[in-house]
Order: C-alpha cells, then structure tokens, then sequence
C-alpha cells in the first residue's frame, strides 16, 4: 500500500492507493486512473503537474481526501488545477501537457523546444529587444544559463565586431560585474539575468549606440553603485565619518518589490535630517524617467539615460545631490580619464521637462 499525504494548514489529509495500478495517486494520468490503456503520456501528464507546482508554490489538489471522489472529478470531469497567476505562453503549455486525451499531449522530445521558445517569449520579447531572442536562439539554443566566460566575448562580438582591446577589458568586466551568478561552482549568465540588463539599460542596438555604450556610460559614473541592497549602502553610510546632506548613490532595482520595468533605479541619498532615503526611478508614460523626491516635487524627463537624469535633478535641485558616496565599487575598471557621455537616445538640454 503506498499513501500519497496532502497538507493542509490544519490537518495532514491522504489518498490512499491499494489497487493494481500502484503509484502517486496525485500525479496519476487519468487513464490510469480508470485503468486505460497507458503509455508514456502519462509521464507528460505528471510533468504538467509538477511544473504547476513549481510555478505556483502550492499544494496540488489539497481539497481532496478521498480517491473515489478525486478519480470522478479529475478522470471524468476534467477538473484541474486554477492557472491564473501563471504566464499565458506556460498556460498553453500547461494545458496541453495535461489534456484528457493523451494523443494531445506533446512527446517529451516535442516538449523542449516547445518550454525553450517560451523562455524567450518570457524573458526576451521583441517588445523589449527584437535582437535579443535572434541573439539567444542563435548562439545559446536550448539553455536557461549560460557561463558567463562564453556570453559576455559573444555579445561582444556581436555588437562590436572590430574594437579596441583595452575597450573590449572594461566592457569585459562591467558585463561581468552585472550579468555573474553562481551556478554551483560556476559563474553562469541566466536568461533572467540578460533581460534584466536589457531593462536597465535598453536595447542591444540603438542606432550607431550600443548596450555597451550604456553600460560603460553608467558605470564609469562614481555614485553608480550597481545592485548593491539597501542594507549594504546603508552600512556603507554608517561607516563614514561625516554624513553631509546631498550625498548620493545610484543602484539598480532587482525585482524583489517592484518589478524592473516600472522602477529601474533607486537613488539613496542622505537627508538634511542626516536619515538615509531610498527613492525609486519610475518609468514614465513618455518613456522617460521620474523621481518624486518629497511630497511636494516631482522630476521627471523624457529620456532613459540614468546618468542625464542625475545631471537634469542636480540642475533641478543642487541640494538634493551634491557629493556621490564614497566607495564606488567600480573605480578599479576605469582609468582616470571617463568614458565620454553619449546622447544615444537623449533629447536635448532644451527637451528637458521639469
């Protein structure tokens, strides 16, 4: 006899399997179920399941607690789990991969490329690049992750065939310092990861402008301080000797609160009280950026530069940002000299709204 335990909050409750198609009740495709003819499609319909619970966090068919009424409902009526909070391209997946009808249900050889092309239809839409998923399919097939030694000299590659080697070091090491996750012992590029920094910093190409241009733009600025948390730039602060009003810091925005799209960047900056404030960049309508300081101001502009828009707040208000912090966690990439500012989609001075 083999149990299958589902939890609830109260109470652990349980399905119990003693007939002769013994297993996972669960997880059970219908037609073992009702004792059908089965074949591999019955893995498939596992699969659906699991990938439900991976992509939810919740208990599967935590309702049920008696196999009758459970082999009635999902056997014959065709109940399945809710699909609400996942993603449309998964959903579509989901639903074939657990159809009543196992000749619907795609061969796990067939299910790959079907969950590759959903990976890029999630991360890299041409809404956000129409290079980046030509550039992923063409180069990285078939992989959630990358390492990180192969990515950053192939999008190189592809955008600047011809540069300089010194260039080519420093947009090296500011990829790597953005795009670096651990996989194991390996320093891997997540596809998560790529659409990230195409987020922050806009497409591959953008006339004669690249991603890297962007980049080293940013990060050649000393109050960027790239994704470094809330507690780790408040301890930096708490650190210094002096705390003068206007000093300032530019991180990015992970996505753990508010998704990247609409809040890129955080500026943490410390008040005329000497108290530490962390306020979010907003897109706006018009495609530029937004920061509402204090109840009574707003700034807003019409281009994505991050490091224009710092200029534009300083004009705006030379108080509110006044020294960058120090410790800039990049000095080591760049010379003394700076990288040159490029108005790559910029509006002009004159553009500027305020």
């Amino acid at each position: 006899m083999i149990s299958v335990y589902l939890k609830s909050p109260k109470r652990e409750k349980k399905i119990q399997d003693s007939d002769e198609a013994p297993g996972s009740v669960l997880w059970m495709a219908p037609e073992v179920l009702l004792g059908e003819k089965i074949d591999e499609k019955l893995d498939v319909y596992a699969f659906a399941l699991v990938f439900w619970e991976i992509l939810t966090r919740k208990d599967l068919f935590a309702e049920y607690d008696d196999k009758e009424i459970f082999t009635e409902d999902i056997a014959r009526k065709g109940i399945r789990p809710l699909l609400d909070d996942i993603h449309p391209v998964l959903k579509e997946i989901i639903i074939r991969c657990w159809d009543r009808n196992p000749d619907i249900r795609p061969s796990f050889e067939q299910l790959l490329p079907m969950l590759e092309k959903a990976l890029i239809q999630i991360y890299l839409p041409p809404t956000l690049c129409p290079l980046a998923p030509i550039f992923w399919e063409k180069n990285f097939k078939q992989q959630a992750r990358v390492p990180i030694d192969v990515f950053v000299p192939s999008l190189i590659k592809t955008l600047k065939p011809v540069t300089k080697k010194t260039q080519t070091q420093k947009e090296e090491s500011c990829l790597k310092a953005l795009l670096e996750e651990e996989d194991g012992d390996e320093k891997v590029v997540s596809i998560e990861r790529f659409s990230a920094l195409l987020t922050w910093f806009g497409r591959m190409k953008i006339d004669k402008f690249t991603i890297l241009d962007r980049v080293l733009e940013v990060m050649s600025s000393p109050w960027f301080f790239g994704m470094e948390s809330s507690q780790q730039v408040e301890r930096r602060i708490a650190v210094l000797e002096r705390k003068p009003r206007g000093y300032f810091l530019v991180r990015l925005n992970t996505g753990e609160r508010t998704p990247i799209d609409k809040a890129p960047f955080t500026i943490t900056r410390v008040a005329d009280d000497g108290n530490v404030v962390h306020t979010r960049v907003y897109t706006n309508k018009k495609g530029g950026l937004t920061i509402k300081p204090s109840e009574a101001e707003t700034i807003t502009s019409k281009g994505t530069s991050i490091r224009d828009f710092v200029q534009m707040i300083q004009n705006k208000n030379s108080s509110l940002l006044t020294l960058p912090c120090p410790g800039w966690p990049f000095e080591h990439i760049f010379a003394s000299t700076p990288i040159p500012r490029s108005a790559y989609d910029e509006a002009g001075e004159d553009d500027l709204e305020f």
